[in-house]
């Protein structure tokens, strides 16, 4: 186990809630093996994920910051995650997100965004994540947007 200030990164595969978490989520069967979980204030880090991606621990910080501010409306609302033009977990999802775009966008300047766009496509348009957001195009844009306003702060 990791200690940050406000957090503790534990190994994912190691929890009984996260092995049991996996097992039901039949439609993203990368989930156990690609995708950091924050519950709380614990952050579920996959073993064999790289932990030298400070751009994804700003993504879990967000939401343990979320959950400090908004307390059970966010844990409501994010649990509220059914197929739908827009759900309260792309909320907050696109809070973490953001701390993702801003590192590639300082890393790579004036690259061309399509892998980024591609990634987040992928992340709220799909099962990913349970169709969070299914507007492509909306997505393509905010993801644009944000890697360019990141690239000029």
């Amino acid at each position: 186990m990791i200690e940050g200030k406000d957090y503790w990164i534990k190994v994912k595969e190691e929890s009984l809630l996260m092995r049991f978490l996996g097992w039901i989520q039949f439609w993203n069967p990368d989930w156990m093996k690609r995708y950091a979980v924050t519950v709380f204030r614990t952050i579920y880090w996959p073993k064999d994920m790289s932990r030298d991606k400070p751009d994804l621990l700003a993504h879990e910080c967000q939401h343990i910051q979320d959950l400090k501010k908004y307390h059970v409306w966010y844990l409501f609302s994010y649990a509220f995650a059914l197929p739908a033009f827009w759900t309260f977990r792309a909320h907050w999802e696109r809070r973490g997100y953001e701390h993702q775009l801003k590192a590639w966008a300082k890393a790579y300047p004036g690259a061309d965004t399509k892998y980024m766009e591609d990634f987040m496509v992928r992340n709220f348009c799909t099962s990913t994540y349970l169709w969070m957001w299914p507007n492509e195009g909306a997505v393509r844009k905010w993801a644009q947007e944000t890697i360019r306003k990141h690239e000029k702060s």
